[in-house]
């Protein structure tokens, strides 16, 4: 039994998604927070929250008292949105661990410092993820062990490299992988070929820009502020180009 099902036993259910509460509270009530700072405003959040008990005894004692697990996200202006459980990834058959899945989707999140607010999350195993979609963020805060941005970027026939660097360099990235318009996935299982990896660092070469979207999914734990550049990279010239160029050079001293 999760919390919310808790609740619709006991008829105090809302059938509503994730609903939003124009309400002020104190966050030092919440005894785990997660601050989240955001540049500019963003097309959506999605927050989601996968959570299991480290054993059942702590799962049955919370059906008894029913202090469930309860994750709500504060915006910059104090409301409060309230994650609710996604039942369908919950009671999926391959869900063979028992994860809870709480989600919230939040379009328009304006600019400004955030908080994921987290009760009841004692002798619970825990994964936070947070996904921007902006249409044009380079950097954005990654507070938790997973994060996504996307960037849309014009073509270019050039070769080009993202570099992709982030706050706390004592940290490694666990895997870095970018998703182009097309489709095409570049990251070290995929595209070893493609990559440089060093602490605080990581480089992945494309041979153009697709015009369109591009989807970052950055992993690792607790990296702070992560910056995303794209750079052309310069092609030295082959002993063929260098000839083409003379000829075309000695053709119009000759004319």
């Amino acid at each position: 039994m999760t919390y919310y099902e808790w609740q619709e036993a006991n008829g105090i259910v809302s059938e509503a998604p994730a609903q939003t509460m124009q309400e002020k509270f104190d966050i030092d009530s919440y005894a785990e927070r997660m601050a989240l700072n955001i540049d500019s405003t963003q097309e959506s959040i999605r927050f989601s929250v996968v959570y299991r008990y480290l054993n059942d005894s702590y799962k049955t004692q919370a059906s008894q008292t029913g202090q469930f697990p309860r994750v709500a996200i504060m915006d910059p202006y104090g409301s409060i949105t309230q994650l609710k459980e996604n039942e369908s990834a919950t009671n999926n058959p391959d869900n063979k661990d028992g994860y809870t899945y709480l989600e919230a989707d939040i379009s328009g999140a304006a600019a400004g410092e955030w908080y994921i607010l987290f009760s009841n999350f004692d002798n619970i195993q825990k994964i936070v993820e947070c996904d921007l979609s902006s249409g044009n963020a380079s950097t954005w805060l990654h507070a938790s062990s997973s994060s996504r941005g996307e960037i849309y970027y014009e073509a270019s026939d050039a070769p080009h490299q993202f570099v992709i660097t982030w706050e706390n360099t004592d940290r490694a990235a666990n895997n870095v992988s970018i998703r182009t318009p097309d489709g095409t996935t570049y990251n070290a299982e995929n595209t070893p070929d493609s990559i440089t990896s060093e602490f605080g660092r990581y480089i992945i070469n494309v041979p153009n820009l697709q015009s369109g979207t591009y989807t970052f999914d950055i992993r690792g734990e607790s990296l702070g502020r992560v910056w995303i550049n794209c750079e052309e990279v310069s092609v030295p010239a082959t002993s063929e180009t260098q000839s083409i160029a003379e000829a075309e050079t000695l053709t119009d001293s000759v004319q």
